[in-house]
């Protein structure tokens, strides 16, 4: 992996203790372990405590959410169809249990796999999906749209990707959390200005729901 351009202005974020943090990088903001070894061993060891066999019992939201957690940091080290292939399962898992919020999450992780493996058509799409099925007052909601936003900033849906992003950035304020901001700020920044889009109007459009 080439060493990546870590944005977000030295914020570093932690997905389950030392060793898992990452931070997010250029060009679309999406996920790099601070240290690959040792995220790679954290994933290792999660997966192995919490084989795919646990899904089915009746532990299996605790056994979900810690194999949803351990395909990101897959995703973290390069990993992504690995992480891709856990996630669907884990997915799968969440919607028989109705863990409605972890599979939020996982759907979300999804996304980033899919962005990072360029299958950006599906990225939207399952993004798209997850926005619309949440509630308004949804606490998950600024996730889903900085998400869905990210997504449509790498299809070059740039006015709609502003628009989403606006909505995540707006959420994130009233709630006051820096590094939330400061991430969502971070991907409008990968918009082209106004007058940039003006000389090069060869962007894509996309609707909400969209699946392309």
């Amino acid at each position: 992996m080439n060493q990546p351009m870590a944005l977000t202005d030295g914020y570093t974020f932690c997905i389950a203790g030392t060793g898992t943090e990452y931070r997010l990088c250029a060009p679309y903001l999406l996920p790099e372990a601070v240290d690959p070894i040792a995220m790679q061993a954290a994933a290792n060891q999660s997966l192995d405590l919490h084989p795919c066999a646990a899904l089915s019992r009746a532990a299996s939201r605790a056994a979900s959410r810690a194999r949803s957690a351990a395909a990101f940091m897959l995703l973290c080290v390069g990993r992504a169809a690995q992480a891709e292939a856990i996630l669907r399962e884990v997915i799968s898992a969440q919607m028989v249990s109705e863990d409605d919020v972890a599979r939020v999450s996982s759907e979300l992780r999804l996304v980033q796999v899919l962005q990072r493996l360029d299958r950006l058509d599906e990225a939207v799409s399952l993004a798209s999906q997850v926005v619309e099925r949440l509630q308004p007052n949804s606490l998950m909601l600024h996730f889903a749209l900085h998400h869905l936003g990210k997504a449509l900033v790498q299809t070059g849906a740039y006015d709609n990707a502003r628009a989403v992003l606006s909505e995540a950035l707006s959420l994130r304020q009233a709630l006051g959390k820096s590094e939330l901001i400061a991430s969502t700020q971070e991907a409008l920044s990968l918009l082209p200005s106004e007058e940039q889009e003006a000389q090069h109007p060869y962007g894509q459009t996309w609707h909400i729901g969209q699946s392309g």
